[in-house]
């Protein structure tokens, strides 16, 4: 058996985690794991919210290199966002009731003055939670709105936004969301190889 062969394959398919790449017909799928790309401490996010509060806060903007296969297809034809959050309230007096919402932006260029517009949040996954036990959101969306962006640009700038609001109760809560998965599924219409 041939062990080097065995770790360099190992080693390469460590390094195209993130990217996947599928074939047929005269279509292309490919599969780009963007929080690979984001420091795991960047899709964390600590929170204490009073009664009647908000906590909101942005992580640094990354860039984010778009696979080849995204600019060479001739036609892309859908993207979609498949998204993940989990939350762990670790620290709750009474019964709360609060509202989550994690926004993903996305734009060609980082400038801080215009990154943060409306107009360029690619995603906004939100929901309704109680207090004092860990909550996961997740939802698929369609971005289609997006598909040029993501097609002509070689470079893109990524930044996430997370939210909480206090809805109800009369205690403070505080702790923890992590975004877990920001997975982008392209379909194209001309194969790449």
């Amino acid at each position: 058996m041939n062990w080097h062969r065995m770790r360099r394959s190992a080693a390469l398919a460590t390094l195209l985690l993130p990217l996947g790449l599928a074939c047929g017909g005269n279509r292309t799928t490919i599969n780009l794991d963007l929080d690979s790309f984001i420091d795991e401490a960047d899709r964390s996010f600590t929170y204490l919210v009073l009664p009647g509060e908000f906590s909101e806060t942005p992580s640094p903007i990354e860039e984010v290199e778009t696979p080849s296969g995204l600019r060479d297809a001739l036609a892309l034809e859908s993207l979609s966002v498949d998204m993940q959050l989990m939350l762990d309230n670790t620290n709750v007096i009474g019964a709360v009731n609060m509202r989550a919402r994690m926004d993903v932006y996305v734009a060609a260029d980082d400038d801080p003055a215009s990154f943060w517009d409306t107009a360029n949040r690619l995603v906004s996954l939100e929901g309704t939670l109680n207090g004092g036990e860990v909550n996961t959101l997740e939802q698929v969306f369609s971005a289609d709105g997006f598909l040029d962006l993501f097609q002509q640009h070689d470079i893109v700038y990524v930044g996430l936004l997370f939210r909480l609001d206090h809805l109800s109760g009369t205690g403070a809560v505080d702790g923890d969301a992590l975004l877990t998965r920001l997975h982008l599924r392209a379909v194209g219409r001309e194969d790449l190889f």
